[in-house]
Parts: structure tokens; sequence; C-alpha cells
């Protein structure tokens, strides 16, 4: 049961106000009202009474939360996510950023508008996930995304606890693209249909997987005697930024990547590959000499990136020469979940190996005609009969026959 009043006293000569409340057991006092953003004190008995009316709404509309009335309490939440991408843009990529600011504009705001942030439960949650379906999983769950990082950032200072997240399960499970690839083969093909004086780094990027901004920013102070570095890469605005995960991470020194380097004509940027129609940096545009080459070289459309990278890692999964914790570094990821991506892949190396074991040579026209062509599979081959006639062999065990 809830029961509120509104009192006064007197302190050094000015009359005060307040509005006091027994909730849940407990007592609480609130002394001030949010205007414009600013908290100001309950300046007269009316504000006061308007006070106690407006919590005794909530109260009955049982979406009462005393942090609501607290002047520790955050601003609005549209008012909080202004201030969150203002702090947040200096510290994360701009790609990212940008990603956050769209999400909050064009779904966060709309939904949760001029709600305070310690009323965001998980019931609004589910609400705002479900306003969301038309939209395809992984857009949803950006969305989310933004969210969740917006309120861990709010705890403890702005809401007591985090909500629960409504998971992505069922119908709505994330299943990531599959990821393209090229034979090596096709990719030399394609190579060679670059412009010669391009070629270098094009060759540097399926040599080492390395992401096409990080290829652009690569100087000559990251090649050690030993390995190389990757230090810098550009963002979407062109400018100089860490590598993804601020860290610098190094890259193996191969035999391969020597040769390369021996290979470039000399030129006094500090980057490795010029742009060689200018004396720069190659830019955003470079990936239209690759989409050149490909229509040249008589091929799709294949994603520079994909053709790449996604080839580098693919190519190091099949060969069975590499543990997936050593691709995990290769590839500089963070985390092993980004790298098992490419495991499916190497499902397709097992055929050879399943031969082996469970062998069908093909029997020519001893099936009469393709199988495909058969509304049903034939009795023939439900039967054994044609099998064991054609091979010359009886069957074990009988088909039909259960073995315990």
């Amino acid at each position: 049961m809830s029961a509120g009043r509104v009192r006064d006293r007197v302190r050094n000569g000015k009359k005060e106000w307040w509005v006091e409340l027994w909730w849940q057991g407990k007592r609480h006092t609130f002394a001030s009202v949010p205007v414009l953003g600013k908290w100001m004190p309950l300046s007269s008995k009316a504000n006061a009474e308007f006070l106690l009316s407006v919590i005794m709404g909530k109260l009955k509309d049982d979406a009462f939360n005393p942090l609501e009335f607290r002047q520790h309490s955050p601003v609005k939440f549209y008012q909080y996510a202004d201030n969150w991408l203002a702090d947040k843009k200096p510290n994360i990529g701009l790609s990212y950023w940008r990603g956050c600011r769209d999400n909050i504009e064009k779904h966060l705001k709309p939904f949760i508008g001029d709600r305070y942030l310690p009323l965001i439960d998980k019931t609004l949650l589910r609400k705002l996930q479900t306003s969301l379906n038309g939209y395809a999983p992984k857009t949803r769950k950006n969305i989310m995304d933004t969210l969740s990082a917006m309120l861990r950032d709010a705890y403890p200072d702005y809401i007591p606890h985090v909500p629960t997240f409504p998971g992505f399960k069922g119908a709505e499970t994330i299943i990531p693209p599959d990821i393209q690839t090229l034979e090596l083969a096709d990719f030399w093909k394609i190579w060679a249909k670059i412009p010669p004086e391009d070629r270098y780094i094009f060759m540097f990027m399926i040599l080492t997987g390395c992401r096409t901004s990080e290829a652009r920013a690569f100087r000559k102070t990251d090649i050690r005697s030993d390995h190389i570095m990757f230090i810098k890469t550009f963002d979407h605005a062109d400018q100089e930024v860490p590598v993804k995960g601020k860290k610098p991470k190094p890259g193996p020194m191969t035999q391969s990547l020597r040769n390369l380097f021996e290979s470039i004509p000399a030129h006094e940027s500090p980057l490795v590959f010029v742009n060689p129609r200018t004396g720069g940096k190659y830019s955003h545009h470079m990936s239209d000499i690759w989409n050149d080459a490909c229509k040249a070289a008589g091929y799709p459309y294949i994603k520079l990136y994909n053709a790449t990278r996604h080839t580098y890692a693919t190519l190091l999964m099949n060969s069975g020469e590499f543990k997936l914790e050593e691709i995990m570094s290769l590839l500089r990821h963070t985390e092993i979940k980004m790298t098992q991506r490419y495991a499916h892949r190497k499902i397709t190396v097992l055929a050879p190996k399943i031969d082996n074991v469970i062998w069908f040579p093909g029997f020519g026209d001893t099936f009469g005609k393709p199988l495909a062509d058969f509304g049903t599979v034939p009795n023939s081959l439900i039967s054994g009969e044609k099998l064991a006639e054609g091979a010359g062999f009886e069957p074990a065990v009988p088909c039909g026959t259960t073995v315990f």
C-alpha cells in the first residue's frame, strides 16, 4: 500500500516543501522537479501538490519508479542519447559511430522518446524488438546492441541495473551470410588483368589477408627484419587512424613478401604502396581497378575484400596445415568465433577421405537412367539386387535386416 502527502518546514527563514511517500515498505522524499532539463526545488505548496498528483498517477498505472523523481536521475532518453553519441565519437571508429547514430535517430528515439532511463525495462525491450519485425534479423540485433551499449554506459551513475535483453533465437536466429571466395588459380587470372603498376598492393593483400584500408596505409616503417606490423588504417573519411582494435599486431615475414617488397619500384613516399598516377595514397576507389580486372577476365563481380581476405583465410583452412587458433592469429581476430566462420569451408576437402571409406564406383547403364529421372527411388536400389549384381559381390547383410 502507498501513502503520500505534502510536507513543509521553515529553514533559515525560508519555507520549503517536499513530497513524502511510503512505498513498498520504505519512506521516500522528493524535493525537486525537472524543468527544461534542470532540477528545481519545489517553490510552493501548489508545486508540491502537483508533483504528488503526478506520482500518485504513476502508482495507479503501475509505472512508478522513484529514480525518475531523483535529481541524480538521468535526463530523458533522447537527451542522454545525444550526450552519449558526443562522448563516444572520439573513442570509436567512424563507421561504428555512424551506425550507432543511425540506429538511435531512426529507431530508438522514435520508440523510446522521452522516457527516463530507469524506466527502460525488459518488457519495453521486448516491445522494441517486436516493433522491428519488418527488418532483417542482423539489423534488429544491431539496433538492440546499440541500446545495450548505451545502458551499460549508464550504469551505475544513471540506472541501478542493466535490464535483461531478449535474445535472438528460433526464427530470429542470426544466420551469417555465406563467405564468398575464389580459388587461387582464379585469383591469379584476375590479378593478371590488373595494370602492372597496380599489381603490388593486390598481391600484398592475398599474401597477408589484410584489409584493403590496412594495405593502403601500410608504411615502410611497418616492415621489420623478420615480421611486419599492422598499425595504421584509413577510416571512412579517409583519415589515418589506428587499426581495428586499436592495438598494433604483427604478421609473419614470408619469403613471398620479401620477394614482393624487393620488386616494388623505389619512391619517396612513407607508404609502401602508392598510386602510380598521383604519387600519393590509393583511395577507396582502388576497388574499381579490381572490378575492371574481374570483367576483363570474364568473371562475375566479387567484392575485393572477399577475393583477398576471405580467400586467404579459406585457403589456409582448406590446406589442413593450420590450426584454427593459428588462422585466428594471422587474421588478427580478437575472438575465435570470428575465425570459426571459415571452418565450414574445410568440409569440402573431406570428400576424398569419405570416398576412401564409402565408395560407389558407378555402373554406367546398370541403373537404366539417371536417378534424377525417377519419381521415386527404384526398388532395385532399395533391395540391393542390382548393386550386388553389378558389383559382383553379395551384400554382407541383406537389406531390411536389423543388426543388433
